[in-house]
């Protein structure tokens, strides 16, 4: 069975708005058609129900979980080194997270309205990480710097 594949050309019109906008090369076959041929019976194999919600899980967790748990250590040590007296943990603790709830919503917004339009997800992706080592590396330099202040 042969079907028909989409060409973009002076003489067709796209297919719909969501192909309209692919490079010729990548829509347009050798041929005006393409034949699908159909996978071998004994290769085509069910796969779980479980591995199918567990897979993007799993895949997930190995990507990010190191991450987070970086990314989720900074909050308390931060609010560690800036507490001078033990009165003043639960304002400034607020503070900073306030300061994080802000600057997490600042983030989607410059990321969906400015970044996105301007850069590609890997250049996103490494100006990010770039960041968050450099101020990382600002965060041990300071503390470096005024070790005093750190350990009062």
């Amino acid at each position: 069975m042969s079907t028909p594949v989409a060409t973009e050309g002076p003489e067709s019109e796209p297919a719909s708005e969501l192909t309209s906008e692919l490079p010729l090369e990548f829509t347009q076959a050798e041929g005006e058609e393409t034949e699908i041929a159909p996978a071998p019976q004994e290769a085509v194999s069910e796969v779980p129900a479980i591995w199918r919600k567990l897979d993007p899980a799993l895949g997930s967790a190995v990507v990010f979980l190191l991450p987070c748990f970086a990314l989720a250590m900074i909050t308390p040590y931060i609010i560690r080194l800036a507490a001078h007296k033990v009165a003043n943990v639960g304002t400034l603790s607020g503070s900073v997270y306030a300061a994080s709830t802000a600057g997490s919503i600042a983030g989607v917004f410059v990321t969906a309205y400015v970044l996105i339009d301007h850069l590609s997800n890997t250049e996103i992706f490494r100006f990010t990480g770039l960041l968050t080592l450099g101020l990382a590396g600002l965060c041990f330099a300071l503390d470096r710097l005024w070790p005093a202040a750190a350990t009062e």
